[in-house]
């Protein structure tokens, strides 16, 4: 145990003290926000389980008069927003098409001989 009054009793409380409370500030609105996208995600996607992390990277430095110089790295990753799949068919020229080729076009154009016009009369 340490003789200092001062010296951080738990890391709780040494984290609140490291950037004079804005990490913690930080990792606490990261949390807010993945949970809310989580949320969002699971009524987007009628379920499923979607994954999100945060992580805290603290890099210490200490010099020869024992300073030590701590810098915190907050990072924050969502879900990968699910994605379909859509079916083409390649061309002779290496360029995509959503018709495929094997089947017939039923909506194209076909010429035909101009409509005979008739009048009630005749």
């Amino acid at each position: 145990m340490s003789k200092d009054a001062h010296a951080f009793p738990s890391f709780p409380t040494f984290l609140a003290a490291v950037e004079d409370g804005d990490t913690a500030r930080d990792l606490t609105n990261e949390l807010h926000a993945v949970v809310k996208e989580l949320s969002e995600r699971v009524e987007r996607y009628d379920g499923g389980k979607p994954t999100a992390s945060i992580s805290l990277k603290l890099t210490l430095t200490m010099d020869a008069r024992k300073q030590v110089v701590v810098k915190p790295e907050v990072n924050m990753k969502l879900p990968k927003t699910p994605r379909s799949s859509s079916l083409f068919w390649a061309t002779e020229d290496g360029k995509l098409t959503a018709r495929n080729p094997n089947q017939p076009d039923m909506f194209k154009t076909v010429e035909a001989p101009p409509a005979e016009t008739r009048t009630a009369t005749d």
